[in-house]
Order: structure tokens, then C-alpha cells, then sequence
């Protein structure tokens, strides 16, 4: 019988090919003709593969399919909620902190929003040179242009895309009008980052507010900067790292309840998917929610789990109800961490044998995980954190004791806001983030310029492929394939350079 390069996941080719899909429609996107014969090419060929191929991968072309469906249909739902007015009488309510521009303008979020009387779909970002006599949660009323912001495929439409924010509006003569009706997520979030704001420093309570939700407004300039250069973004971008910590506790609640199969499963699911909601379901948050529910579901059922099959089933549901999100940094930045962690983690850790376990295991974390994002952190933000390894070994040991505590104390002001004063223990809980970003990352060293691969991303990662323990091959094939891999990737970078 002949060997196989690659085991069979289906899963994992659904996902490739669904993939494969929505690239195709986001380059035909302004052309649906283009998009009608790419589907109308995939029901041929899947005819033939059903006819002489006996169905064998039908499904790829199906999520093909899908793919291109999926993304035509998000561009069409969206053009339905488009609108254009000027001079308009409106109204909303403030959902986020009121932020000054270096203009000396001001924006912030609104939800509820409505022109004219007739409400308007979806939130929106409120431009002014007005502060308002307001604050997050109150109601206003003012006259003012709004506009759409136009479909595409980039960083700054589909971080508003995802969330909803999808109108800009440019205000004048704004009026209070009371108190406002916020989602039940964003008025939980609202509530405390107000009695974080009135107990602690700012930078406790931008800290504590990231950690907690992601919510990255209230972090300053120079402590954004300090965290960026030190390796530790990844702590302020709840993911697979926080929902993880949160299982974790919940598993450990499970123990001492003794509940044990489907009841552990539904109390620990149930509880990443309440703190999902409350941080308003990122993609990374989507991922985490299914990879874990996977594999507490494997564990409940007695069956063995598999890593890639668990992280390509959930990019199809996070694509599926998020297709834009294929185009968007955060998710590509998601999916290729795990990635690096599935697929480079082991190996890395077998040759640091000479390393305490603990600092083994953070280490080989953090070199998979880097090493698998440099393509796309020299593409978009051209630089590369050099000293993440020191930040790293020394902050994640202690986060889970710092996440858990800050969710702990944040929850007992939320049901109890008499207890703010509280609060104040949070200086001392983020005070090693604090010193470990300010330390690390004023450093010159920190941080180096990394320039774009382009084309060669897709070599880089092929090579890494090549070499790891999903592809069948001797070292002595694997090497040299890897090798070429790469030069052909640094061949077509050169001639980029060239022909641009």
C-alpha cells in the first residue's frame, strides 16, 4: 500500500478550500460576474468529480462555493444598510469614552441611532469639534451629515465591520438628553471602566480594562508603545490565552463540585461562552470557544482529540458567521499563533531539555508563536519585538493569577458597586505588567525594523509545513524540499521588488 504524504482531514480541507473561496470572491468583489462564473466553474467540476470521480472531493468545491456565497452575501446585506444624509436631526446614545482628536476635534461611539425619526442599522463613530456635555450611557441629540463607510477589505473598515460600527457622522450643536439605553455587554463594560476611571490611575485602569475585554481605549500612548516593543500586545487581545485561563478555573470549580461528563462540559462552555459575549465576540474569542469546547467534549465523550481538525473546524464556524474576518490581521494573527503552537511548540520543547519544565514549555510558546507570526508582523506593522522571550517568561507564569484575580474583583464591583474601593487592589495586581513593559520595552533593542515579505509569506509557511511532523516524509526529502521551498519564495521576493 503506498504511504501517504499527509493523513486525510477533511475538516482541515473543507477549511482550505472555504478559504480559497472567500479569497477568490474578495478579489472579484466589485465584479459579481466574475463571482457568478467562479460558482458556476465549481457545479461543473464538481459535476465531474461526481460523475468520474465517484464524488470523491465533492466537498471541496462545495466549500469553495461557500466560500464565494458567504462573502458575496456579507457585501450584499451590507449595501442595504448603507445610508447618506446631510443636515439630518439625530439622536443616540454614547457607548464609548469621548476621545480627543490632535486636531482638537473629539470622537466617540454611539448605538441606537436614529435621522430624521427612523432608525438607522448598526453603530456608529461621531466626529465634533463639540464636547459633549455628556458621557458614556446618556442620551443626545444633535444635527449633523452621516455617511456609510464603504465595503473593503482592510484593516480599517473590518475592525468597524465586526463590530457594527458602520456609519461615520459628523456632528454639530450637540445636546444632552438624558439617560440611554446601551447593549447589556457594553453597559457592564461601561459601568466598570467609570469605577475603574474614579478609583485607580489611568494606566491600572486602561491596563485592567484591555486584560478584561480587549478594550484598548483607555491605554495611553507611552504604555501601549512600552507593551507593543516588549512582546506583551498578546495579553491585551483577549484570546485562546484568557479563554484558556477561565476554563481552566471553571474546570478546577467543576472538580470540587464533583461534576464530571456533559455537566462539566455545559458549566465550563457556559462560562467562556458569558465572557465571550461580554467582550463582544472577537474572532480569536470565536476560536477559543470552539477549540475548547472540542476538546471538553472529547474528554466528555471518552474520544481522542486532534488539534488541526479542532482549529480548522473553528475557522469555518468563525468564517461562516464572520466572512470578512478571512481578510482581517486580528484573525490571521489568531489562527497562525495556534497554528505555530500545534505545529512548531512540540518540536522546540523536545531540544530545550536543559530547561526547568515551567520555563521550557513558555519558551517554546512564545518561539512557535513568534517565529509562525513574523510574516505577518513585518508585513503590517514592519517591525519585530527582539526580547519577547525575557517578557514572556517572566509575565506569563503569573497571568493567570492576575487574570483571575482582576475578573474576580471587577465581578464583585459589578454586583456590588458599593465595593469599588476594591478596585484599588488592582494597582497591585498589574504592577508586574507595568514594570515588565517599561522596562523591556523602552530598551533600544526591543524592537528592530522587519522588512515585508510579500509573496514570500506563502513560501515561509510551506517550509515550515514541509519540515513538521504532519508531513510523511524522511529528513532527507524534507530538507532540501524546504529549502527550495524557501528560495523559490526569496526568488519571487526579489523579482517583487523589481517589477514595483
Amino acid at each position: 500500500m503506498k504511504k501517504r504524504i499527509v493523513n486525510n482531514r477533511p475538516i482541515c480541507f473543507f477549511a482550505l478550500a472555504m478559504a480559497l473561496g472567500l479569497l477568490v470572491a474578495g478579489i472579484c468583489l466589485p465584479y459579481a460576474g466574475a463571482r457568478v462564473l467562479a460558482v458556476a466553474v465549481m457545479l461543473i467540476a464538481a459535476g465531474f468529480l461526481f460523475i468520474f470521480a465517484k464524488g470523491k472531493c465533492v466537498y471541496l468545491t462545495a466549500a469553495f462555493t461557500l466560500g464565494i456565497l458567504l462573502l458575496s452575501g456579507a457585501f450584499g446585506i451590507y449595501q442595504t444598510k448603507r445610508v447618506d444624509l446631510a443636515d439630518a436631526e439625530l439622536s443616540a446614545t454614547i457607548a464609548s469614552e469621548i476621545v480627543e482628536n490632535d486636531n482638537g476635534g473629539y470622537y466617540f461611539e454611539v448605538e441606537n441611532l436614529t435621522a430624521d425619526g427612523q432608525g438607522i442599522k448598526g453603530s456608529a463613530t461621531v466626529y465634533t469639534y463639540i464636547l459633549p456635555e455628556a458621557r458614556a450611557g446618556d442620551r443626545i441629540v444633535f444635527t449633523g451629515d452621516v455617511f456609510s463607510r464603504e465595503f473593503a477589505l482592510d484593516g480599517s473598515f473590518l475592525s468597524s465591520y465586526k463590530t457594527g460600527n458602520y456609519h461615520r457622522v459628523f456632528a454639530d450643536d450637540i445636546e444632552g438628553a438624558g439617560a440611554g439605553k446601551l447593549k447589556f455587554s457594553t453597559r457592564l463594560r461601561v459601568s466598570l471602566k467609570r469605577s475603574l476611571y474614579n478609583t485607580v490611575d489611568d494606566d491600572t485602569a486602561g491596563i485592567t480594562a484591555a486584560l478584561l475585554f480587549g478594550d484598548k481605549y483607555g491605554v495611553g500612548e507611552e504604555l501601549s508603545h512600552n507593551v507593543k516593543d516588549s512582546g506583551l500586545s498578546h495579553i491585551f487581545a483577549v484570546s485562546g490565552l484568557h479563554i484558556g485561563i477561565l476554563a481552566g478555573v471553571f474546570m478546577l470549580l467543576a472538580r470540587l463540585m464533583k461534576l464530571r461528563g456533559v455537566k462539566r462540559f455545559l458549566l465550563v462552555v457556559g462560562a467562556i461562552t458569558a465572557y465571550g459575549a461580554l467582550c463582544g465576540f472577537p474572532s480569536s474569542v470565536v476560536r477559543a470557544i470552539v477549540m475548547t469546547s472540542v476538546f471538553l467534549l472529547a474528554d466528555a465523550l471518552g474520544r481522542q482529540r486532534d488539534n488541526l481538525n479542532s482549529l480548522a473546524l473553528a475557522s469555518i464556524i468563525v468564517l461562516f458567521i464572520y466572512p470578512t474576518e478571512f481578510f482581517a490581521v486580528g484573525f490571521k494573527m489568531s489562527f497562525m499563533a495556534v497554528l505555530g503552537l500545534i505545529v512548531l511548540s512540540p518540536p522546540i520543547e523536545k531540544r530545550l531539555k536543559f530547561l526547568p519544565k515551567g520555563v521550557k514549555q513558555i519558551v517554546a510558546t512564545s518561539l512557535a508563536v513568534n517565529v509562525m507570526l513574523y510574516p505577518i508582523m513585518a508585513e503590517v506593522f514592519h517591525e519585530f519585538q527582539t526580547l519577547f522571550i525575557i517578557s514572556n517568561v517572566i509575565i506569563l507564569p503569573i497571568l493567570p493569577f492576575i487574570f483571575t484575580f482582576s475578573l474576580i474583583i471587577c465581578g464583585l464591583v459589578l454586583i456590588i458597586p458599593a465595593a469599588s474601593p476594591a478596585l484599588l487592589a488592582q494597582t497591585v495586581a498589574v504592577w508586574p505588567i507595568k514594570l515588565v513593559s517599561a522596562t523591556v520595552g523602552k530598551l533600544a533593542i526591543s524592537s528592530v525594523a522587519a522588512p515585508a515579505m510579500g509573496v514570500g509569506q506563502l513560501a515561509y509557511f510551506f517550509a515550515i509545513l514541509w519540515l513538521s511532523r504532519y508531513v510523511f516524509l524522511p529528513k532527507k526529502i524534507k530538507v532540501p524540499a524546504a529549502a527550495c521551498t524557501l528560495t523559490l519564495g526569496v526568488t519571487a521576493m526579489l523579482l517583487q521588488g523589481i517589477l514595483t
